[in-house]
């Protein structure tokens, strides 16, 4: 008998608590975030170990454009919980945000090791590597979103930065080597090395240009796999 009620108690807490996310989530979407975070409090010591509860309260920070309060609800639950893939995804894309992008390619990683076919983390690994100047490693990542997502939304723009990138590392081969010939006059190597310096001018404003629309596409919210359920979506852009 006192098993039973044990248990009954036990779905009553768990019952409780999802009305609570639930609530927390709608007021999410609504934009009420102060009493979000009052629903997430009200049920944190009871399961604040579910990942749920992660995702929804570093969302409504996020929403805020507070980051750093993000990652550091993001980080505990990656520890509680593990590298659960929805929690290691929005980690790196908040540390992403913040500019920390050497610890967003370390757990877009830790998204890839759970989840290898998973091209949203290679699209804003792609991104970063793309920040960290590591270009080699951009097109690679790039490249396997188009092999994973054959009918991305954003396919003609990764095929754009492909192209700009695999140009612009020709072109600074070219500028290393001297072209690699000989040149009839002083005046002709000048125009010459004018000319690539324009190219690569142009390429620099393009990738920017091609960044700065992946970056908006890009999710820096929840993948919703695991909220699902509840009567919200928390991504910026389908």
């Amino acid at each position: 008998m006192k098993y039973v009620l044990t248990l009954v108690y036990f779905f009553l807490v768990l019952s409780a608590f999802g009305q609570s996310l639930r609530e927390a989530a709608e007021q999410l979407r609504n934009g009420n975030y102060v009493e979000a975070e009052k629903l997430l409090k009200a049920c944190e010591s009871e399961e604040g170990s579910e990942v749920d509860w992660f995702l929804i309260a570093a969302a409504v920070y996020e929403k805020q454009g507070l980051f750093e309060q993000a990652v550091d609800v993001l980080k505990k639950g990656y520890e509680q919980n593990g590298n659960r893939r929805e929690i290691a995804f929005n980690l790196a894309n908040n540390l992403y945000a913040l500019d920390r992008r050497e610890e967003a390619v370390e757990f877009y990683g830790e998204v890839l090791s759970v989840d290898p076919a998973y091209s949203p983390a290679y699209l804003n690994r792609g991104n970063a590597y793309l920040k960290l100047g590591r270009l080699s490693d951009a097109v690679k990542d790039y490249s396997r979103v188009l092999v994973l997502t054959p009918d991305h939304p954003q396919k003609a723009n990764i095929e754009r930065m492909i192209s700009l990138l695999t140009e612009r590392e020709i072109v600074n081969e070219q500028v290393t080597d001297g072209g690699g010939g000989k040149t009839g006059s002083g005046s002709t190597d000048s125009h010459i090395a004018e000319e690539r310096e324009r190219r690569l001018a142009e390429i620099r404003k393009e990738v920017e240009e091609e960044l700065a629309f992946l970056d908006k596409s890009k999710n820096l919210q929840t993948d919703n796999t695991t909220l699902e359920d509840y009567p919200m979506n928390l991504d910026i852009v389908e």
